[in-house]
């Protein structure tokens, strides 16, 4: 925690009727990695769901000078698998972890160094 707020916040949700912690608290570069991890056990079949649908409609997402704006980038998987197909102009990757994001942003940086990037 970083200040006085921050700890009351924490505090506050901890002591309601639900207790919970802010995803913001959570989702730091660890937190991140860990739940990137996850993403790929067997018992996580959600991930293994999208990458299918990505590879068997991926044609049909097909286009040109757009932006690709996708909330809860993560790594930019989901972005590295679609920039060949719908070939955006632009993509704005949005996540609450910024210094996980940075690195996604870096490789997709990396691999496809003609895309502009916003973060």
């Amino acid at each position: 925690m970083s200040s006085k707020a921050d700890g009351a916040v924490f505090r506050e949700s901890l002591c309601a009727d639900t207790p919970s912690i802010p995803n913001k608290y959570i989702y730091d570069l660890l937190g991140s990695k860990l739940f990137d991890a996850i993403c790929y056990t067997p018992e996580n079949y959600l991930t293994r769901t999208e990458a299918a649908i990505f590879d068997r409609h991926s044609e049909e997402a097909a286009g040109t000078d757009t932006t690709l704006i996708e909330h809860g980038a993560g790594n930019c998987a989901k972005a590295a698998r679609l920039i060949p197909y719908i070939r955006p102009h632009q993509y704005v990757p949005i996540d609450i972890s910024t210094e996980f994001l940075e690195e996604g942003v870096g490789n997709l940086r990396s691999a496809f160094p003609a895309l502009e990037s916003k973060k």
